[in-house]
């Protein structure tokens, strides 16, 4: 069993490279690259509609929709993945 929440959440994809304006990595100068755990086949999208990431959410949905599988969720929402079945 794992639980995330946030970027507990969103390290789970591949890549986090498409949640980058919602934080600023500039306070990672180290950071060689943007590569994750890649347990899941999707791009999680935390925090849809809530402030403070409301408007970075809807960008970020807006730029990736149709590139990547993004699964926007609330604060108040959960994704359940089960074997292959999310």
């Amino acid at each position: 069993m794992y639980v995330g929440e946030s970027a507990g959440t969103i390290v789970l994809s591949r890549n986090i490279e498409y949640v980058k304006e919602m934080d600023d990595f500039a306070a990672a100068p180290k950071l060689g690259s943007f590569s994750s755990l890649g347990l899941v086949d999707f791009y999680p999208v935390p925090h849809h509609t809530n402030f403070p990431f409301k408007e970075s959410v809807e960008n970020i949905i807006s730029n990736y929709n149709g590139e990547l599988d993004l699964y926007p969720i609330s604060n108040k929402q959960a994704i359940i993945v089960n074997d292959n079945e999310s």
